[in-house]
Formats: C-alpha cells, sequence, structure tokens
C-alpha cells in the first residue's frame, strides 16, 4: 500500500519545492458560539503560495451567559491549543505560527503583560502567553476573517461553496507587506 505525507496531501503536485511553512490560525467569537480555524501556507521558492485548511474546532457559546469580549477571549485560546499539536503531528517543519483575530480588546489583554486581570481573563491569558507570544498575534476585519462562519455558523450548502472557509482568506494568498495592519492598542485595558 503507497503511503502518504501530510506535505502530499495539503499541497498540489506542481508546486515545487518549499522554503517556508506557516500555520495560520483564525478565531473569532459571537453571542451563539465561538470557533477557530487553522490554516498550512505554503511559500515555494518561486515565491507562489499554497493554502489549505487543517483543523477547525466550533463550540457553542456556554448556557451561562458571557460577554461577548470573554467568549473572543475564549475563542483565542482555543485558536493557540491545536498549534502545538499541529507542529507536532504535522509531517512538515513549521517555521512560524501566527495567530489571527478581529479583537482589538483581546489583542491589547494579549500586548498587556503588566497589568493584572480578573481571573477569567487571568486564566486565559495565560494559557494564550503559554501557548504563543504577542508577537504572532494579528489582526484581521470581520469580514476577512474566516473563523466568522464558525462562531456565526452558515447552513451546510454556503459552508462547502465558501472558498475562504476552505483556502483562508484571500490576503494569506498574497505577500505578507499586504496583509492586514493592526490597530493601535487602547492604553485604558
Amino acid at each position: 500500500m503507497e503511503q502518504f505525507s501530510v506535505q502530499q496531501c495539503y499541497k498540489p503536485k506542481e508546486f515545487g519545492t518549499i522554503a517556508n511553512v506557516q500555520i495560520n490560525h483564525f478565531c473569532d467569537a459571537s453571542e451563539v458560539g465561538y470557533g477557530a480555524v487553522s490554516y498550512l501556507r505554503f511559500i515555494g521558492t518561486d515565491s507562489r503560495v499554497h493554502c489549505s485548511s487543517v483543523m477547525s474546532k466550533t463550540p457553542l457559546a456556554p448556557l451561562k451567559s458571557l460577554s461577548v469580549p470573554h467568549l473572543e477571549l475564549t475563542a483565542t485560546t482555543l485558536a493557540v491549543k491545536p498549534d502545538k499539536m499541529l507542529r507536532k503531528e504535522l509531517e512538515v517543519p513549521i517555521n512560524r505560527s501566527i495567530f489571527w483575530t478581529d479583537s482589538t480588546s483581546v489583542l491589547c489583554y494579549i500586548e498587556n503583560e503588566d497589568k493584572h486581570f480578573h481571573t477569567f481573563v487571568s486564566n486565559r491569558l495565560t494559557m494564550i502567553h503559554n501557548g504563543s507570544t504577542p508577537y504572532q498575534w494579528r489582526y484581521v476585519e470581520s469580514k476577512q476573517n474566516p473563523s466568522d462562519a464558525a462562531s456565526r455558523g452558515l447552513p451546510t450548502k454556503a459552508l462547502l461553496e465558501s472558498d475562504s472557509w476552505k483556502t483562508g482568506p484571500d490576503f494569506l494568498w498574497q505577500d505578507e507587506l499586504s496583509w492586514p495592519t493592526p490597530p493601535a492598542c487602547r492604553e485604558h485595558i
């Protein structure tokens, strides 16, 4: 029986030689649920790019009502958890992991390593900081965030027809210089 590597499964045969591999994790939350989706991004020696979804998780929001910022923070921990596992299990050396959220308040929490927070926020920030560093986090607008489909839900047909869900947002296929830039963090958090 012929064996296939993960690399063969996620990159087209005609892609060529891989120069760099990234995992891009996106997260989002709403009153209905929260979710995270991860994409493997290959960059070839000829600068070609190929992206494909490798994992997603979409829990429903807890019955106990939480604020959307608390749900966004919970979604962020959901994005961090699979990174270590994917790095271990994928048969491809990963050069870099990048994490994306459309929540500016979460980005400010992550960047602020000096201030003490309430237990709920503090516990989630500990998990985030144990699995990532602030410089790995980036901002993405909601309309470009593929995990928006995970947090709000989509009919099955719409999800299956969504190119963004399967292969990531358009900007992942472009040079990093054209990627979204983060807004400045607010000092009052």
